[in-house]
């Protein structure tokens, strides 16, 4: 890992994809902002939202993110190595709440693609200026926050003010909240 100097302060690592298998799984999970202008479906999200970050999942191990693609699934970290990805732990989380988010994820994942399969009319909702249009069964990358506000009761509140967020509202509150902090950038290769 490489730590950049801006000014007297220290930023945080920036790291290249195959440097996040370095990343010891006590951190883990972790919450990911993810810009992938590469993708047509994140270049549009983020036409139509003018925001950086079009994207949001978990790394829940050194080796994989568990994202919501067509359904929620795990992808190797590599698949991700075009995209610039903000990296973000909870350094006040225990072990225990560490274990009910990945089991959570874990839980959401046995239900395989159709009960997770990616909520396309929430989609048009955000994007036509109706974030309560969806189906209230599926979720889109964001609303996977859900799993953090099992063990993080501000979590749980932003989720009531907030229940359909876009990955920058989510990006904005836990600049907003104790104990999380930035572990890595990822730089797209």
């Amino acid at each position: 890992m490489v730590t950049v100097k801006v000014g007297k302060a220290v930023s945080e690592d920036i790291i290249t994809i195959k440097e996040v298998h370095n990343i010891p799984q006590e951190k883990l999970p972790a919450i990911c902002f993810c810009n992938g202008f590469t993708s047509l479906f994140g270049m549009l999200i983020s036409l139509r939202t003018n925001e950086y970050y079009n994207h949001f999942m978990m790394l829940t191990s050194p080796h994989e993110f568990a994202s919501q693609w067509w359904w929620y699934k795990k992808f190797p970290v590599e698949h991700f190595s075009k995209h610039a990805i903000k990296i973000v732990w909870n350094e006040n989380w225990t072990d225990v709440q560490r274990k009910v988010i990945l089991q959570s994820v874990e839980n959401r994942m046995k239900e395989g693609p159709w009960k997770t399969r990616y909520d396309i009319l929430g989609v048009i909702g955000q994007a036509i200026g109706i974030p309560s249009l969806q189906n209230k069964k599926l979720d889109y990358c964001s609303e996977t926050i859900k799993h953090i506000a099992l063990v993080d009761p501000e979590c749980a509140k932003f989720l009531e003010s907030e229940p359909h967020p876009r990955p920058e509202e989510i990006n904005d509150w836990v600049k907003t909240q104790s104990g999380y902090r930035t572990l890595a950038r990822v730089v797209p290769e």
